[in-house]
């Protein structure tokens, strides 16, 4: 399919989600993982210029064999994936695509573990948790970027902790296929509807600033004061036939934070991405959004799940690497088995839109203690659990979670036996041994990734 050169209407942004529709037989599954680095000793944040930065690191994984763009400050591994930084700092290893998720969870071992290694030689540490657990805001180094500046004035505007979700944050992101408009809107209802349960068993960002945060996930909690225009839940998406053209109504309504026109971006934060269709935004009189600029609208949009090329589902902290590659068979077993996502869908399909909201808001507190319709959210996750094993039963045929054993489920089961999170376990450390120093040794113990 030819995309436009420019998009005018609402039928042209409709046609980009559509022209990425893919068979079945050429679906694909992808992985990406944020990680904080620090300095082992200190456990502060690296900065990023300098020998003992993270350039310095870049160029000694590109003496081994990598790919280094200085100037974008982003590698490329001999396996295909990509390393770039996020705006305070944090690694990103964003996996190749695969059609087998074995494959793909093998190279981002494979990957990771090469560059914990090469960042141990240099003092450092790679944190798999969702919040930085010591550094403050200020401490925070700042990836230097005229789109990511734009962004850092604006958040104050839109929210209280838009600042600390670019820097003090770290998420898993896995990437799913859609087949047609229909299969990409009931994937995107049922993993935005049922994302809480997911987030509520691997909570991993219980503390902030050296010590306990008073929430499982502090890094959900900052989500969800962020920004009320373009993050959290949809409404729209929780009908049974939500359509695509309500999705791309919600994307016109989301204010523009910049674009790029003469090479270069502009600040045009707040601004009526409308008018800008319209070719009548203030000073930029004629222009309309090209690929470039429709993508990095897209890019801008911050809720639980995103439909972009691919579904993207985001709102689970960085995860030790057991309950990654757990996470990773579960979500393929709950979306690429039609009866899994439809079963997913229908155990939380008649709770109403004010518990939806009221759930997003205590789970990142309370975890699998958080109750809804008087029950625990351990009971609706262990339903969850039972509709993703058999998902993967039907799967195997397909070869889907070849060198992944639908087994590793079995992990996440005995996290619910034990009604305990990642987080949960942190805590209880945490309180059997308060002192500061006990606190720096878990920290290199419990969430180093390497």
């Amino acid at each position: 399919m030819t995309l436009p050169e420019t998009y005018r209407t609402a039928t042209d942004l409709a046609q980009y989600f559509r022209g990425h529709c893919k068979p079945r037989r050429d679906w694909r599954v992808g992985l990406e993982v944020e990680y904080f680095p620090v300095h082992e000793r200190s456990l502060r944040p690296v900065p990023i210029d300098g020998a003992s930065g993270l350039d310095g690191l870049f160029l000694d994984l590109q003496a081994c064999g990598w790919d280094y763009d200085r100037e974008r400050l982003s590698l490329r591994t001999p396996r295909g994936s990509a390393i770039t930084l996020e705006p305070g700092g944090q690694l990103e290893i964003a996996t190749a695509p695969s059609a087998r998720v074995g494959d793909m969870l093998q190279a981002q071992r494979s990957d990771l573990r090469e560059l914990a290694d090469r960042a141990a030689r240099h003092g450092v540490l790679l944190l798999a948790t969702g919040f930085h657990p010591t550094a403050s805001l200020g401490a925070m180094p700042r990836k230097p970027s005229e789109r990511f500046r734009i962004m850092r004035n604006y958040m104050p505007k839109v929210g209280s902790r838009g600042l600390d979700m670019m820097h003090r944050c770290c998420a898993v992101q896995i990437n799913l296929d859609y087949a047609s408009e229909t299969d990409m809107m009931a994937k995107l209802r049922t993993a935005m509807a049922v994302q809480p349960l997911v987030q509520a068993l691997l909570a991993n960002a219980p503390f902030r600033d050296g010590g306990l945060a008073g929430a499982v996930s502090e890094r959900g909690r900052v989500w969800r004061q962020t920004d009320r225009d373009r993050c959290g839940l949809l409404p729209f998406v929780f009908s049974d036939k939500a359509p695509l053209a309500d999705y791309v109504d919600w994307i016109r309504q989301v204010p523009l934070y910049s674009i790029q026109a003469d090479g270069q971006y502009h600040d045009v934060a707040g601004a009526d991405f409308n008018r800008y269709l319209a070719g009548e935004l203030p000073g930029f009189e004629g222009w309309r959004p090209d690929l470039t600029n429709w993508e990095d609208h897209l890019n801008s949009l911050m809720p639980d799940v995103r439909l972009k090329r691919v579904l993207e589902i985001r709102g689970v902290d960085t995860l030790a690497q057991e309950d990654l590659e757990a996470y990773c068979a579960l979500w393929v077993a709950l979306l690429y088995d039609d009866t899994a996502r439809q079963q997913a869908w229908e155990l939380v399909a008649d709770w109403r839109w004010a518990e939806r909201l009221d759930l997003a808001d205590r789970v990142p507190v309370t975890g699998l203690a958080t109750e809804i319709r008087g029950r625990p959210l351990s009971h609706w996750v262990g339903q969850l659990q039972a509709i993703g094993r058999a998902g993967a039963e039907r799967l195997k045929e397909e070869d889907w979670l070849n060198g992944c054993s639908t087994g590793i489920l079995g992990w996440l089961d005995r996290r619910l036996d034990n009604a305990e999170s990642p987080a949960g376990r942190l805590i209880a450390l945490q309180h059997q041994n308060p002192e500061p120093g006990a606190f720096a040794d878990l920290v290199r113990h419990h969430l180093s990734a390497g």
